[in-house]
């Protein structure tokens, strides 16, 4: 228990008051020594941590930058594929309107062939009769002419 000096001061048991606020000014040190390293340890952590979030945030950043360029570059080559296939419908359209216009010729020439055809036939067929009708008109002077001479 505590002891009661003269004056009323209350004195540890053991020791003097001196002693007493020494050994609390060693506490108060250590503690501001534990403290002091503490507040060292957790600036260093946070610096380590400042750290990481830099290089991650960096690290963010160049991804970022990365798909940026990768999207720019699927877009040219969207862009590319869509002029390329445009290219080729637009060659394959020619190409089909040539084929048509060629089998239209193809067909205009088969129409006149006929139509040639057609005018050769019926000028055949002109001749034929016209050459009946002479032999006809022989035949038919040939008898009056026999007529005649009988």
């Amino acid at each position: 228990m505590k002891k009661q000096s003269k004056e009323g001061d209350v004195t540890p048991p053991g020791g003097s008051m001196e002693s007493s606020l020494i050994d609390g000014v060693r506490e108060s040190s250590r503690v501001d020594v534990f403290l002091q390293s503490e507040i060292e340890r957790f600036q260093e952590e946070l610096k380590g941590k400042d750290e990481f979030m830099r290089q991650e945030s960096v690290r963010l950043q160049g991804e970022s930058f990365e798909r940026g360029n990768r999207t720019e570059e699927l877009e040219r080559e969207l862009k590319r594929l869509k002029q390329n296939a445009l290219l080729s419908i637009e060659a394959v359209k020619k190409e089909a309107e040539k084929d048509v216009d060629d089998e239209v010729n193809r067909d205009a020439q088969k129409v006149n062939m006929l139509d040639e055809a057609n005018k050769l036939k019926t000028t055949e067929t002109l001749l034929q009769q016209k050459a009946l009708l002479l032999k006809m008109s022989i035949v038919s002077s040939i008898k009056h002419n026999l007529v005649l001479i009988t």
